[in-house]
């Protein structure tokens, strides 16, 4: 059997991709799951007491016990102390953390995904096209990254991550 890693822990307006794949609160994730969301905002809690928060459009896997992939859309991941470490994949970047709250906005179709960082650190490693690390930078509370085909440190926009992502 397949390892069960995190629950649906909050849903605001979701509209799934398949009518068939909905989920509902307390519906189990198990790593590998693909999940694809049209438009609203889904809480997902890991066992590990990670939080992420991800709005539609979005397309994102749970890949382990405390790690989440994000192929398409926005998250906020709220980490505490018992799931340091917690990390999202993206094709372009991995962010790795210390006990944080960081936002991250993904879009594989211009190639570009910005990290945010509202409360903590996270290391962040960008990739090349081919997969070799490009550039490894950390960033700390206030700050933010936008990765396309170049890094550019900015700073930290609460903007671009509503209050509406504060599902639980």
């Amino acid at each position: 059997s397949t390892e069960v890693v995190a629950r649906i822990s909050g849903s605001v307006e979701v509209q799934w991709s398949e009518p068939a794949d909905s989920l509902g609160i307390g519906d189990e994730l198990a790593v590998g799951r693909r999940v694809e969301i049209d438009s609203g905002i889904s809480e997902i809690t890991f066992a590990n007491g990670a939080k992420v928060a991800v709005e539609g459009p979005a397309s994102f896997s749970v890949s382990g016990p405390s790690s989440i992939d994000l192929t398409d859309g926005t998250l906020v991941a709220m980490v505490p102390a018992s799931a340091v470490g917690f990390h999202v994949n993206r094709p372009v970047v991995t962010v790795s953390d210390d006990e944080t709250v960081f936002g991250l906005r993904s879009d594989t179709n211009s190639g570009r995904c910005d990290v945010h960082v509202f409360d903590g650190a996270v290391d962040s490693v960008w990739l090349a096209d081919s997969g070799s690390k490009r550039e490894e930078r950390r960033l700390e509370t206030g700050e933010a990254a936008r990765g396309d085909f170049r890094f550019r440190k900015t700073a930290a926009d609460l903007f671009v991550f509503s209050d509406r992502k504060r599902v639980g």
